[in-house]
């Protein structure tokens, strides 16, 4: 049908048909050339936003606890924030630039159809300039959907080249779990932060009738925990599997919501502490979790590069025993550790998690079983870095290994999420059988 209106029209005037079909395909030419560069920079926006975007996600999940610990969350919720909507715009500049092309040639046919009404009634008779006239619009009310659609296919094409759809769920998750306001500040406020060590920071930790339960178990996983840690003193916290070490640290850490009870921390809640004192507590988890970027990146976990002075990076890195390392790497701080450190071994992966800790001169430091599943020299080493900062930190360690506790000052025994005993090694070493065969198996 569309054949036939064309060659009708060419028949009755052919040079307005050729007219015609020149004005449509330079129309079609200019959307093509203008829409097709905007809309392949609109997919390439979306692509890397949606990349970036995910890899910042993982980055937050994957140290999420030393990230609320330091009270940085917010600088990934921002950048996040920032990634997702210039991910939005981009998919609303897509769908904008899809419904161009139908409002372009649906306006250019109007156009063209007064301008050629004007043209024949002035050159022709009125039966001729009738005839011709409504045969434009038919052949242009068929050839325009298909040209509508074709040129919509194109766009399409250019924008959906590498671009995925992003979600403002993991977002919005994020900044609703997170009250702090760390994302408001600026590097110079960080940085004041970062290099002015909390003076009056005195971290005394208090737990009170302290309960709690996962709501997948319904079992209790801490019942009435009741002690006292003095600033400055170190603690190990011991017991089997599932007694409520890991649990125990994840209160004082403020990462889980107590039922009953408080933890104090410096007479404040823990997530109040370390906005308070940011920097002032610091946690190593027995897994360490790197993000893929370098030696600093890792180290200076989320803060700007600006605000990173190098020299408290190597300071943490010596402290944690593995500047020597890195010193012997060609590019220094700027080592690129790999996706999760895979370019480092576990011991390094340890020692570069204990450094991100150590970074922010802390005064209380929680580690997980961080000894757990090293090598011998690498036990060795962290073991020293943590009887280095005996007396200096408050400690609060989950201990794995016993040789490593044997001179802290204190030691609490958790058995079924209640605390069974609290005192020195060999205090709790004559009151709990277990603990005390645990140690004479290992020869202390």
């Amino acid at each position: 049908l569309l054949v036939i209106f064309g060659v009708a029209l060419f028949v009755i005037d052919p040079w307005i048909t050729v007219g015609a079909a020149l004005f449509l395909i330079g129309i079609g030419l200019v959307l093509y050339k203008f829409l097709g560069n905007w809309s392949e920079q609109v997919g390439v926006i979306s692509a890397k936003t949606t990349v970036i975007g995910n890899t910042y996600v993982q980055n937050t999940i994957s140290t999420f606890r030393e990230l609320r610990v330091l009270d940085r969350t917010g600088l990934y919720v921002r950048d996040i924030h920032s990634l997702l909507s210039s991910g939005a715009r981009a998919q609303a500049d897509t769908a904008f630039i899809g419904q161009i092309p139908k409002f372009v040639f649906e306006s250019a046919l109007i156009v063209g159809a007064v301008a050629l009404a004007g043209v024949l009634f002035l050159t022709s008779d009125a039966t001729k300039a009738v005839s011709t006239l409504v045969l434009f619009l038919a052949a242009g009310g068929r050839v325009l959907p298909s040209i509508m659609r074709l040129q919509g296919s194109i766009v399409a094409i250019r924008a959906s080249a590498g671009s995925s759809v992003a979600t403002y769920a993991m977002a919005k998750l994020l900044r609703d779990a997170m009250p702090q306001q760390d994302d408001l500040r600026t590097n110079d406020q960080l940085r004041s932060e970062l290099y002015s060590r909390n003076r009056d920071f005195i971290p005394n930790v208090q737990f009170a009738g302290l309960d709690f339960s996962y709501a997948e178990s319904g079992q209790p996983a801490l019942r009435d925990i009741s002690f006292s840690i003095e600033s400055g003193t170190s603690l190990a916290l011991v017991g089997a599997t599932g007694a409520g070490k890991s649990t125990l640290a994840d209160a004082l850490l403020g990462v889980i919501d107590t039922e009953v009870g408080t933890v104090l921390i410096g007479g404040l809640p823990p997530r109040e502490a370390v906005i308070r004192w940011p920097g002032g507590i610091a946690y190593v988890p027995q897994h360490v979790a790197l993000i893929e970027g370098t030696v600093r990146d890792n180290v200076a976990l989320a803060l700007p590069r600006e605000t990173v002075d190098d020299d408290s990076v190597w300071n943490a890195l010596e402290k944690a025993h593995i500047a020597e390392f890195l010193r012997g790497q060609r590019e220094g701080l700027d080592t690129f550790v790999g996706e999760r450190g895979i370019r480092l071994s576990g011991g390094q992966r340890q020692r570069l998690g204990l450094a991100r800790a150590l970074f922010t001169q802390p005064q209380l430091l929680v580690l997980d079983e961080a000894t757990s599943s090293l090598d011998a020299q690498t036990e060795v080493l962290i073991s020293d870095v943590i009887h280095e900062l005996h007396g200096e930190t408050t400690l609060v360690v989950i201990a794995h290994r016993l040789a490593t506790i044997r001179d802290f000052d204190k030691v609490a025994y958790l058995a079924d999420g209640k605390l069974l005993c609290l005192g020195t090694f060999n205090e709790v070493r004559s009151q709990v059988p277990e603990f005390d065969n645990q140690a004479t198996l290992l020869g202390l």
